[in-house]
């Protein structure tokens, strides 16, 4: 379990070796001030929480793509409402964060991903036979993937500690703190592409599935106009006011109004969507019984 987390420690590193380096925190709080807005779109992963036990107790990969589908569903959304909100977002946090917006966008790609991929990380980890067995040698669970998928996350994340070590060597001198962050965030993303990559293409040995394509071209139509919406209305709702009490409301206003707009869109044109909804009325109704 130790062993398991190690992917995780390694990539928290990163804060350290910035502050190390540039002998800085500014960058630090840019960083986490925009990674507070983007981090809304990892709640979209949670959703493929119950796949490893599912897959534990009878290994069927018929509920694959569906919870593919779902995280799509929910990620875009949140990818979606990120981007458009990033600003506000920030300024809600405070003003003289605005200017790092990009960083937001570049996070909300990077967290979607790390969102996407915990789908084959569960299947590969559910389909593992090592660990079924009684009293199994330690020789044996270390080849089998409980310790393989670590290592290689491990490696990936030691090779994005190292890149962005080299990176603040060369350029902590003379590029600005904005751009510092941009790239440290570049860095990250670029490094999560092949981690995906690798991941679905791994996870493929040892499940069947298809990945869905045409309602997430749906999810799309609906995030289109709910950015539409944004546009044409932010000017109008939000109030930027140096005070969070007069700002916040009108925040919360927008925000609602543009799920609303994604969920009434995708809930006429996507019968998945109207399945979903009728399963959480459905369910609802049998908590108040």
């Amino acid at each position: 379990p130790l062993f398991g987390h190690l992917p995780n420690y390694l990539q928290t590193v990163d804060v350290a070796v910035y502050s190390l380096i540039t002998g800085s925190v500014i960058g630090i709080a840019y960083f986490h001030a925009a990674y507070a807005i983007a981090a809304i779109v990892g709640h979209s992963g949670a959703i493929s929480h119950a796949l490893y036990p599912k897959l534990l107790a009878n290994k069927t990969f018929e509920g694959i793509s569906k919870n593919i589908n779902r995280i799509l569903y929910f990620g875009i959304l949140l990818v979606g409402l990120s981007i458009i909100f990033a600003k506000p977002g920030l300024f809600a946090l405070n003003p003289s964060y605005q200017h790092v917006w990009p960083v937001v966008i570049i996070l909300s790609f990077k967290i979607f991903l790390q969102a996407l991929r915990t789908i084959p990380v569960y299947i590969v980890f559910g389909t593992e036979q090592a660990d079924t067995k009684n009293d199994p040698k330690f020789s044996q669970l270390l080849k089998s993937n409980l310790f393989k998928m670590p290592k290689l996350l491990a490696i990936f994340n030691a090779c994005y500690i190292i890149g962005l070590v080299i990176f603040l060597q060369i350029f902590s001198k003379s590029l600005s703190e904005f751009h510092l962050v941009f790239w440290w965030s570049v860095i990250g993303l670029l490094v999560e592409i092949p981690i995906s990559i690798f991941l679905w293409m791994y996870s493929r040995k040892y499940a069947k599935f298809s990945f869905p394509l045409i309602s997430p071209l749906k999810y799309l139509v609906g995030l289109s106009l709910l950015i539409l919406f944004f546009l044409s209305t932010s000017e109008h709702i939000l109030n930027y006011e140096p005070s969070i009490y007069d700002f916040l409301p009108s925040l919360l206003l927008e925000l609602v109004l543009c799920i609303l707009i994604y969920f009434g869109i995708t809930y006429v044109i996507d019968k998945e969507t109207q399945h979903l909804f009728q399963s959480i009325v459905s369910e609802i109704k049998k908590l108040k019984i």
